[in-house]
């Protein structure tokens, strides 16, 4: 048996309704997904705003370490500066550094920057934890080469 439905018949009128309603329903569980999903965006942007500086000092840190890096020993020029031996680079305050350190009877590489003591009148070291470590001639250290470019407080010297 085959029934129609045409517009004016019960059977149709019955189906709009139930066609109506589901349609509302299924819209309103749409309207609560995106909402849930407004709520879970709104989230993620929380969170990357509030990481934004981490991201940036990982992003900075990462390019640190992707540049090219030249190691050797500091010698002591004029006026107690420090060069690395290899590279033509006379090293100054706030120069960003690697010098391998031995502390507590551990030696490894830190990451710093050169420091200098004006009431003493003379360079140091600050690695890990704001730590101060006295440098001296023949000690290991390295430069990450681009740095030196991008850096006003270093000097290159051309032989």
């Amino acid at each position: 048996m085959v029934v129609f439905f045409w517009p004016g018949s019960a059977c149709f009128l019955q189906r709009s309704w139930f066609l109506i309603f589901y349609e509302e329903a299924v819209m309103t569980k749409v309207k609560e997904l995106v909402n849930n999903k407004q709520v879970e965006l709104d989230r993620l942007t929380d969170v990357c705003e509030s990481y934004l500086d981490d991201i940036n000092i990982l992003s900075q840190a990462v390019d640190y370490l992707l540049q090219q890096r030249s190691e050797g020993k500091l010698s002591q020029v004029h006026g107690g500066q420090f060069r690395l031996e290899g590279e033509d680079i006379l090293l100054k305050e706030g120069y960003p550094l690697e010098v391998l350190i031995e502390d507590n009877g551990v030696t490894g590489w830190q990451i710093g920057r050169l420091m200098f003591d004006h009431t003493k009148d003379e360079y140091y070291f600050i690695g890990h934890g704001s730590k101060r470590y006295m440098l001296k001639p023949g000690m290991l250290a390295a430069v990450r080469l681009q740095s030196i470019y991008g850096q006003s407080s270093c000097q290159s010297h051309h032989s």
